[in-house]
């Protein structure tokens, strides 16, 4: 098989002839009001299976922008995940740093929980809201292994959904595993892509990730990056895959003779992606033009509405993230309000796409009594139309 370019993670040959293409994608999850296009490349790693973009990485890749706060569910996950950590790690008042920490959203729980904590984040304006909240939060961005934090060595670390950004994730990973005390311990966590290659979850695609990781990838990844993968699991309804892992003594891998490589079927990708498009259209064709809204601007809603073309006949999008809502849609050019236009101008149907957020969603509209508004949910399973 003739393979070329390198692989984000391991700098070997990807698979030239084995690749998936989603054409007039959003230039990002965060190019709101840019109407541009732009034609994503998907290839796998012919060695350590990685499947990643050949695109270049969004201008905005250091930093971590969270769309909205902590849902009550995802609140109580977080406390009690980070809770277990400190517990079983012994980090009580110990010195844990966050990379990527974005508004310090995470790094607060994880205060609350009873650690020292300390964050990393490239964005200035959002470094200086979380020491503006009473926390320790440096500007700036881990660039290779030599890169040293202020206050390191570090007793433990975590980053969550920042990974995949990265153009460079093993040397991201390198230097912060050089920030820690011997021993020190971390979470690493990141998008699922196991889930996205059994569901064919095309939408998941998105121009600001350039790596989609399994559990095999991401452990072959943290283990060549110095680090002893200790557990390894796909958490919060199958969305993400989270890592546990302790600091080597020597830097050298310990297992990549033994990995073991599977090659990614992206037909269902395709088939998956030709089914949701075709659905999607066949509904807001149900009614007129500019009366069916979506509820949703995440990065798999807005991708949707590029690919399938539908966003001249939507009315508007509603999401809850205040920094969206007056904007309109990447690629689509949709405005994006809050929730109070539902009232204001009401829609006559409504499609939610968001994600491990969408029972939530639904459970809102229901209870907010928009008795004349028609609900339906975009699953992975399809389309499911709920009155």
């Amino acid at each position: 098989m003739e393979i070329s370019k390198k692989c984000l993670s391991c700098d070997s040959a990807l698979f030239e002839d084995h690749f998936f293409k989603l054409e007039n994608m959003p230039a990002g999850a965060q190019e709101f009001d840019n109407p541009s296009k732009v034609d994503l490349e998907v290839r796998q790693c012919s060695h350590c299976e990685l499947v990643q973009l050949t695109n270049e990485p969004v201008h905005s890749y250091k930093d971590v922008i969270r769309a909205v706060g902590f849902s009550d569910e995802m609140k109580k996950f977080r406390e009690e995940q980070f809770g277990n950590f400190i517990k079983e790690n012994s980090l009580y008042e110990k010195r844990v740093l966050e990379v990527g920490c974005g508004d310090g959203e995470y790094l607060r729980v994880m205060r609350d929980a009873g650690a020292e904590t300390y964050g990393l984040e490239n964005n200035p304006m959002l470094a200086r809201k979380s020491r503006a909240r009473g926390l320790s939060v440096y500007q700036g961005y881990i660039t290779d292994k030599n890169s040293r934090v202020i206050n390191h060595p570090f007793d433990a670390f975590f980053t969550m959904n920042f990974l995949e950004h990265a153009p460079n994730p093993k040397q991201l990973l390198e230097g912060i595993r050089n920030n820690l005390k011997e021993g020190g311990v971390g979470i690493v966590e990141v998008p699922n892509f196991d889930m996205m290659a059994a569901t064919g979850h095309f939408s998941e695609f998105i121009g600001d990730h350039l790596s989609y990781f399994t559990k095999s990838s991401l452990t072959f990844l943290l283990d060549a990056s110095g680090f002893e993968v200790l557990e390894c699991s796909s958490i919060w309804h199958d969305y993400i895959i989270s890592a546990t892992v302790a600091k080597r003594d020597k830097e050298e891998s310990s297992r990549l003779a033994g990995f073991t490589k599977n090659k990614i079927d992206f037909e269902l990708f395709e088939k998956k992606k030709n089914k949701d498009l075709s659905s999607l259209d066949k509904y807001i064709r149900g009614y007129e033009d500019n009366s069916v809204a979506v509820y949703g601007a995440g990065h798999q809603s807005l991708a949707l509405i590029a690919l399938s073309g539908i966003g001249p006949r939507l009315k508007y999008i509603v999401d809850d993230a205040p920094f969206k809502q007056g904007r309109k849609s990447p690629a689509s050019n949709v405005p994006i309000v809050s929730a109070n236009t539902l009232r204001e101008d009401p829609a006559k149907a409504i499609v939610v796409i968001g994600a491990s957020y969408s029972d939530e969603i639904v459970d809102k509209l229901t209870k907010s009594g928009y008795n004349n508004l028609n609900i339906a949910v975009l699953r992975q399973e399809g389309l499911k139309i709920y009155k």
